[in-house]
């Protein structure tokens, strides 16, 4: 199925960015499913994280993704994921948001 306009998922629940234990050196995970499918990028998270944390660092996100009416591209995504961390890390322990990775351009 073509994705003309797969810029970025951001999946907001525990563990879409950990593989298997049975290939461990693969990157076969959800959010890797997603680049395969023709996404440019993804934002997932390596462990469990905090139930707070995920629409937390998703509105965050999604605030610089989309700031001063630009069109979302995947090229800004590490840059928006780096910037919500960022914010989240003023108040929080690294626990909270350690889990979250970018994958792809």
């Amino acid at each position: 199925m073509p994705l003309s306009n797969a810029e970025v998922v951001f999946l907001s629940a525990c563990q879409t960015a950990t593989g298997g234990s049975k290939l461990v050196n693969e990157s076969c995970h959800l959010g890797g499913g997603f680049i395969a499918a023709g996404f440019r990028g993804a934002i997932g998270t390596l462990w469990s994280m905090d139930d707070r944390d995920g629409p937390l660092v998703a509105k965050l996100f999604y605030s610089r993704l989309f700031g001063q009416g630009r069109h979302p591209q995947a090229s800004d995504a590490a840059e928006a994921l780096h910037l919500a961390i960022k914010d989240l890390r003023k108040n929080e322990s690294y626990e909270r948001w350690i889990p979250f990775i970018h994958m792809g351009v």
